[in-house]
């Protein structure tokens, strides 16, 4: 008995002194500010033990200077506060025999007394390799008081064009990821820069992108959430186009992590009121004829996008994913044109008519995508599978009435619905051997289907194209590092098959196409601190097989042109040679060069049944061979002034039926940041490209100035911003003819100030840092009529 006794007790006093050794954690929290009272955001806060200085819990404060940490505190411990900016400083807890208590410590930061030199600061946040640098805008100065494209556009050898959409040393961006989940600029223009960890940035052509859209990628990654953190914002906006209202919407993007449950949401609605104004002049040659129009175009947008993604951590390192998406637009164009007509020879013999379409446009999409991840151990081997499957249909019904000169009033009507049905597949396997050896192996499998209905009120006639095409592809791609020399080479094999049949089709039509693709990419470091490196890259790029370019039933574009498709058509060949040399991550200098064949071109043609009808048709018809130099600038000059200036050159060979076009053009972008202060600044950007000559087309040179106003406030819980685009611009002009030189089309496209005032409200707690997680969805579906 006496035996039980002992052993009782010393289990409850075994288990009494466990007990007493584990301390409930303590909450840490407080909010960091500098001597004039500013808060001082991405400051990082280290809990560390008096005795030996061991990291015992860390964290980084928010935009409003916030921070907080949770551990379980068992000795003397103090914080330490670190910034770039600041010197660095420590603070002791005050020991407190309440174990729940929570501590609050507010520190105040001095002004570092000997400033670190820019680019040892820029320095610090940008990581150079083989094929890609990786830029860690959490804490960076270029994160500060920004959106995420607002501290994109300052970096080194990137530059946002006038469409919204992206290029880096001179090549375009196609493909946008946002936590491994394709995105679109939308979703990337309403993320702050405050809530991105990392992003990175790939400008060559790697070995698991399709055959047909190799280029440069834009990665972004989301600072972590931890278990009940979430952060979003809503916002909204209002603009005019001259002196009328032109556009309304919002956006709603909002992540939030409980449990094992990462969840996000994107909801967003948009109204456009498009206005166009052209002047044109057409010239027929073979009838002796001219017509000149004033055309008012306009066009009512309504879309409505809705997306949610959940992901569930079923185990430390296994991950299961869900995405559903939906899409609706909407659009009622109007164009109404009025048109004079003169007779070449025999003096001027005014007639005048009129040409008018209207009618409504209305496009739905589907989308659903599961995923499977297998973190297969602490260096970043995984293993990964993602199904996607997308659906579509749109329904144009158009009514166009006209007159020409001297003839009576013709009223037709055109109806069209497209289908299209998509699933693809992808398997990845990533293995990271070491610090110095990586290898990537991947299989993909797609299948493409699209059918459109064309009825004409005219005739009668209901046509219809088919499309299926599916494809299969593998993939590896390695990754070498020694020393101061990164280097990556990797292989692509694609079989593509198409099947499409028309009506009048004796049966339907089969190509099939193997395509094998390299791709290398090698970095030499030459200053590592200083940001100095030479980079060179080689890519094949095969077109894309052109299923949206197939079909040879006509959509009207106005009452004297009609664009069809060439079922002939086969995907184009091409491939690319870079050379970027960086220097202290300031200057960049690149060099592209790009060789093509059986190109695919757009070629004007005179309908042989009406010679005032006029139509474009795709052709695989030139060759191409270009050059060209992009050198840029990206600092900051002073603490309130930062920029990115850029001057790019390009000349280029086409040949085409025989024919050799030359052509040389200039391009000068310059993007200031500033801020005036803490929360308020503004940006100013200016453009301008001087003429350029391509196959059957030439523009004019232009120039476009827009700036843009904005303002944190209610401790930068809402932006506030004002927009103004062609503060001042030159009209676009074009000319356009045919290889014959029998047709001539002159436009001018009159461009207007644009005025828009957005506001946005954030909300955000990311009380730890635990990641993210999205559904990776691997294809796009695209409107198959703008």
């Amino acid at each position: 008995m006496l035996r039980y006794s002992l052993w009782g007790f010393f289990v409850l006093s075994a288990l009494n002194v466990k007990a007493n050794s584990i301390s409930p954690e303590r909450l840490v929290h407080g909010r960091i500010s500098d001597s004039s009272g500013s808060s001082v955001e991405y400051c990082t806060v280290s809990l560390r033990r008096l005795s030996d200085s061991t990291i015992v819990a860390g964290a980084v404060s928010d935009s409003t200077g916030i921070y907080r940490l949770s551990a379980a505190i068992r000795d003397e411990c103090f914080l330490e506060f670190t910034h770039l900016g600041y010197e660095t400083l420590r603070l002791e807890l005050p020991v407190s025999r309440n174990d729940n208590a929570e501590i609050i410590r507010d520190a105040v930061l001095a002004a570092r007394r000997n400033p670190i030199d820019e680019v040892s600061v820029i320095g610090r946040f940008i990581e150079r390799k083989a094929g890609a640098y990786i830029v860690t805008i959490s804490g960076s100065p270029l994160a500060k008081d920004r959106f995420l494209t607002e501290a994109l556009v300052l970096l080194p050898g990137i530059r946002r064009e006038a469409d919204n959409t992206f290029k880096i040393n001179g090549r375009n961006i196609r493909t946008i990821y946002i936590d491994d989940r394709k995105a679109s600029i939308s979703e990337l223009q309403a993320l702050p820069a405050e809530s991105v960890s990392s992003v990175e940035i790939q400008p060559n052509a790697t070995s698991d992108q399709d055959a047909s859209s190799r280029g440069a990628v834009l990665k972004v990654t989301s600072r972590p959430l931890a278990d009940g953190g979430y952060r979003g914002s809503i916002q909204t906006r209002v603009g005019m186009l001259g002196d009328r209202f032109s556009n309304t919407g919002f956006v709603s993007p909002i992540s939030m992590r409980y449990g094992k449950f990462n969840f996000y949401n994107y909801l967003g609605y948009s109204y456009f009121d498009e206005s166009h104004e052209y002047i044109k002049t057409s010239e027929y040659e073979d009838i002796e004829e001219i017509i000149h129009t004033d055309e008012r175009q306009r066009i009512h947008h309504h879309t409505f996008s809705e997306l949610f993604n959940i992901v569930y951590e079923a185990a430390s390192r296994h991950r299961i994913g869900f995405i559903g998406r939906f899409s609706y637009a909407s659009s009622l164009p109007k164009i109404f044109a009025q048109n004079y007509y003169y007779e070449t020879k025999r003096g001027q013999s005014p007639g005048n008519g009129y040409y008018e379409s209207k009618g409504s446009l209305d496009s739905y999409v589907w989308q659903t995508a599961v995923s499977y991840r297998y973190e297969m151990d602490d260096n970043g081997s995984e293993f990964t599978v993602d199904l996607d499957y997308a659906a579509g249909s749109a329904d144009k019904n158009y009514r166009y009435a006209a007159q020409p000169s001297g003839e009576p009033e013709a009223i037709t009507a055109e109806r069209m619905k497209p289908r299209s049905k998509l699933f693809e597949g992808k398997a990845d396997l990533t293995k990271v051997f070491n610090d110095l050896i990586t290898l990537d192996v991947g299989a993909e499998y797609y299948n493409r289907r699209l059918e459109r209905t064309v009825r004409e009120s005219g005739n009668g006639l209901t046509n219809r194209f088919q499309y299926d095409g599916q494809g299969i592809a593998v993939h590896s791609e390695g990754g070498f590092s020694w020393e101061r020399l990164d280097l990556v080479a990797g292989l692509r094999l694609q079989w593509d098959r198409v099947d499409h049949l028309t009506s009048g089709d004796t049966g339907w039509r089969r190509k099939e196409y193997w395509r094998l693709c390299p791709n290398l990419s090698a970095t030499f470091t030459i200053e590592k601190e200083k940001g100095t490196t030479f980079d060179v890259s080689y890519s094949r790029d095969d077109g894309y097989i052109p299923y949206d370019m197939l079909s040879p039933l006509k959509v009207r574009e106005n009452e004297f042109r009609y664009n069809v498709g060439n079922p002939s058509l086969t995907p184009a060949k091409g491939s690319e040679i870079g050379v970027t040399l960086t220097f202290r991550n300031k200057w960049l200098l690149a060099y592209n060069c790009s060789l093509g064949s059986h190109l695919i071109q757009t070629l004007t043609r005179i309908d042989p049944d009406d010679p005032r009808q006029t139509y474009t048709i795709p052709v695989n018809c030139a060759s191409m061979t270009g050059h060209s130099l992009d050198l840029s600038f990206a600092s900051g000059l002073t603490k309130w002034l930062r920029v990115n200036w850029s001057l790019s050159g390009a000349m280029t060979r086409h040949e085409y039926l025989d024919r050799i076009v030359r052509s040389k053009y200039l391009m000068l972008y310059l993007m200031n940041s500033i801020q005036f202060s803490e929360g308020f600044g503004m940006t100013l950007q200016f453009n301008a490209q001087s003429s350029n000559e391509n196959i059957e087309y030439w523009h004019n040179a232009t120039y476009a100035l827009h700036a843009s106003i904005y303002k944190y406030l209610f401790r930068k819980k809402l932006y506030i911003a004002l927009n103004c685009i062609n503060i001042a611009a030159k009209d676009n002009i074009v000319r356009s003819w045919n290889a014959s030189e029998t047709f001539s089309d002159y436009r001018r496209h009159l461009s207007h100030p644009a005025v828009t005032f957005s506001a946005v409200f954030l909300f955000n707690n990311y009380n730890g840092n635990r990641s993210t997680i999205r559904t990776d969805t691997i294809q796009d579906l695209k409107n198959e009529y703008k």
